[in-house]
Parts: structure tokens; sequence; C-alpha cells
């Protein structure tokens, strides 16, 4: 049986998180005072001074317990988001890595690049798998994720007893790696405490299928046909983006929902013209997309 890591949106939301109604909060404190003095809450109008403090008390309430909220999501892998991720990994010993070292001579300087949240908190939720001592697949799959910052995606699967094959994809061009790389990350999975003893293991690139888009996009006419042409391009890069990992098939489907942005009449595509499926030991890498506008009335 694969491994599975934990999809978190499928989480029921944690109990301490409460909704917060201004509303609410404003009634409940205008109860209490009625308890209190029963003449002055039933005389309250909108504007008295009173009605306005209970009103911004009951504001920084609300303040107070989304902040509340806030702070203890910022505590849970499925909501927390830059340092507090940070501080999540270095729990497990899994610190964020270096994609770009950037340049400070630069004008202006560049900053680093940093692994971004989503690739980091799938290796803080496989770090548990990472200290194991049998092996398993996704011990594997942390390990060469972890080996090297230009590792975007690995795939690791045992073809018969015995035999262990790493596939990984580089964040480099299209994904093929590098001698360099590849010499980086055998390295690393090499180490005794990483290879089991008795699994012989086979270090290799991923086998990246490069295709293009091509397309004829049917616009309204209009000033705005061509802001709906660049909106189509850029939610066909973002898809495709996406699908720029291991095993991953390109649904061409997929490709037609990513085109129809509003204004799109229709698209006509005209590659791909299938679905791609790279294979366990692949990957696809979308080298141009290649949109023609063709403007309709109506």
């Amino acid at each position: 049986m694969s491994y599975t890591v934990a999809t978190l949106s499928q989480l029921p939301p944690p109990e301490f998180v409460e909704d917060i109604s201004v509303e609410a909060i404003f009634q409940h404190r205008l109860d209490t005072l009625r308890g209190v003095d029963p003449e002055l809450a039933d005389s309250l109008r909108v504007g008295d001074p009173t009605y306005n403090n209970i009103l911004q008390a009951a504001m920084r309430e609300a303040l107070l317990r989304q902040r509340i909220n806030e702070s203890g999501k910022a505590v849970l892998p499925a909501y927390a988001k830059g340092a507090d991720l940070d501080q999540l990994g270095a729990r497990y010993k899994v610190l964020r890595q270096e994609v770009h070292p950037g340049n400070p001579n630069a004008t202006p300087p560049a900053d680093p690049v940093m692994e971004d949240d989503d690739s980091f908190l799938e290796r803080i939720l496989l770090a548990m798998e990472g200290q194991t001592n049998a092996g398993t697949e996704a011990s594997y799959r942390f390990h060469a994720l972890s080996s090297d910052s230009q590792v975007l995606d690995a795939n690791p699967r045992s073809p018969s007893p015995g035999r262990v094959e790493i596939s990984f994809l580089s964040r480099e061009g299209d994904g093929t790696a590098s001698t360099e790389l590849l010499n980086r990350v055998t390295t690393y999975m090499m180490q005794p405490h990483i290879r089991q003893i008795t699994d012989e293991v086979i270090i290799q690139s991923a086998t990246v299928t490069t295709y293009r888009i091509e397309a004829v996009l049917k616009v309204s006419a209009g000033p705005t046909a061509s802001l709906a042409v660049e909106a189509a391009r850029k939610a066909a890069q973002e898809y495709v983006s996406s699908l720029h990992r291991m095993k991953v098939i390109v649904p061409i489907s997929g490709i037609y929902g990513a085109l129809q942005q509003p204004g799109v009449v229709s698209v006509d595509l005209k590659s791909p013209a299938a679905n791609i499926n790279p294979g366990v030991t692949g990957a696809t890498y979308c080298s141009a997309i290649e949109l023609t506008m063709e403007v309709v009335d109506g």
C-alpha cells in the first residue's frame, strides 16, 4: 500500500476557533447591563454615550477574539504560513531550504528565494517518516526532497524486491536534472542512515515530456478583448505550473478550463490533442503557450 500525506483541507476546523459577531457580543453586553440596571438598558438609544461605550467595547472584544483565533491557528500545520510554519518545522528539525541565494551586490539587491510554504509543509508532514530505519516509500521521498534545494519533486518506487528507484524533478529548466545535481542527490541518498543496507538504490532524473499549448481563442469584440487573452494566458501558465510534478497527468479538460476566462467565447485547442501521461518516473513541462485571438461579435 502506498503512503499518504494527510490532506489538511479535509480536516474539520479546530474547535477553539469560534465564529465572531459584533452584534452578538453587543447583545450579550446589553443583556448583562439589563441584569444590573434594567431601566438604563431599556432606555438606551443609538448615539447615547452608554450605548456607544458598549458598542466600542463589543468591537474591541471582537478584535481580541479574532486575534486569539489567528494565534491558535498559527500553530496548526493546516493554517501556519511564513515564519509560523518555520517554527513548526523546527520542531521536527526541518528547515526551509534556500532555492536561490540572491545577490546583495545587485542594483537593487536581490533577496534570497526561499522554499515556498506548500513544499516546506509537505516535508514537515513527511519528517517523521524520515526518522524510520525501515526504508519506507515516504522515508525515501522525504530524504530525496531534502537532499538538495534544487529538487522540486521526487518519486521512489520498488520495481522488484531489494531494488529502489528514486526519480526526481529539478527546479531548473524543464525539470531534467543536471549531472551536478544528480551527483549531489546521489551522494546524499547513499548515506548509511538513509539507504537501507539491503536496498540497491538507483537515483535518476525524471523523464520529462515537453509539450506546447496552442489554441485559438474567440473573444468578444471590445476594448477588453486583449485583456481576456492575457487572463487566459496567465491562468494557463499557473495551471500547467501546478502540473509540473512527478507522475501528474496533463488533462486537456483542465487546459480548456484554464483558457475559458471571462470574455473568452470559446476555445479551439490545437495542442495538445490528448491527455499526457508522463508515467511513474516522469513529469511534464509546458515549453510555450501560443494563443491566437479571434474577435467575434456578441
